[in-house]
Order: structure tokens, then C-alpha cells, then sequence
């Protein structure tokens, strides 16, 4: 959520929860474009050299925090199962670096600016943002049909991510 204090501090805050102001998230949204999205085998925790899928869109929907992508199914299959079999009770959370704070002395850090890093998916309770969902569908990439087999067509099969802040 832009505009909103995070539900609990993230980790890097120093124990201080968030704001993302709208303006400052507009400047970083084009940094979340092919940045990876991370998932822990728990799913409680960031595992940043864990790379699953890419975000592939970023937007803004009143203040939501809306993005998109593909999550590397063929590759991580019990990672992507994992998703599937839990996404109701999964969020998501983001990566920053080049943060600058309002007032670092300040109860809620508002941040100026800052560039988005990534993301991981994981359990709501361990997300900053409380009330992140997900939802993960199975489709087919969209591709030209000029007589590609079937075997690489379904090698092109992705998981879309369609990942949205409930209001």
C-alpha cells in the first residue's frame, strides 16, 4: 500500500514501520521491471539468492501496489507447488536499497525515494504489509502461433502472478 504505514516494521527499518508515499513510488515503479521475485523454503523470510520468477509490470491502482510476472515453474516445481497449495494465506514484500528517509528520528519512516531491488513471496504474517495477497494461475505465454511445435509451446507455459494489496 502506498500512502499507508506498513502493518510492522521491515527488516533494514530499524524497528520503525513505513510509509511509501505515492509520489516517491511512482519515481521507483520502472526499478521493479525484471527485478526477481524471491521465495524461503519456509516461506517465511526473504531469500534473496533464491530467484523464482521476474517481475515483468508494475503499477499503481489507487494505492495499491500492483505487479505482475512469471514464476519459473519448470525450474522450481516445488517452490511453484508450495505457492499454489498456500497462496491464500501468502503476501508479498519488497527490496529496497538507496533508501532516504524524512526523519530517521520519526516513529513511522516516511521514504523520500528509493529503488526497488525485488520482492519475495511470503506468509502475510511475515510480510511489513499485512494485507498483501496473491493470486497465481497457470497460463500460457502469448506467443505467434507461425508452426512452433507443441513441445515448445508447452515449454513456454509460466506461472502468471497477479499479485494485488486486498482492500
Amino acid at each position: 500500500r502506498v500512502d499507508e504505514p506498513s502493518t510492522r516494521p521491515p527488516n533494514g527499518s530499524e524497528g520503525h514501520c513505513v510509509l511509501m508515499p505515492r509520489a516517491a513510488a511512482e519515481r521507483a515503479l520502472p526499478s521493479l521491471l525484471g527485478m526477481g521475485v524471491n521465495s524461503a523454503t519456509n516461506l517465511r523470510e526473504h531469500a534473496k539468492k533464491m530467484k523464482i520468477g521476474i517481475i515483468t509490470d508494475a503499477s499503481l491502482d489507487h494505492n495499491d501496489l500492483v505487479v505482475s510476472g512469471i514464476l519459473y515453474e519448470k525450474d522450481f516445481p516445488d517452490e511453484v507447488d508450495a505457492i499454489r497449495a498456500e497462496k491464500d494465506q501468502l503476501g508479498m514484500s519488497y527490496e529496497l536499497s538507496n533508501v532516504d528517509v524524512e526523519d530517521p528520528g520519526a516513529e513511522v519512516w516516511v521514504l523520500r525515494s528509493f529503488v526497488f531491488t525485488g520482492a519475495a513471496i511470503l506468509y502475510k504474517e511475515a510480510a511489513a504489509y499485512q494485507q498483501t495477497a496473491i493470486a497465481a494461475q497457470a497460463e500460457l505465454a502469448a506467443v505467434k502461433e507461425d508452426g512452433m511445435s507443441q513441445q515448445i509451446l508447452d515449454e513456454l507455459k509460466a506461472i502468471q502472478l497477479q499479485l494485488k494489496t486486498m482492500q
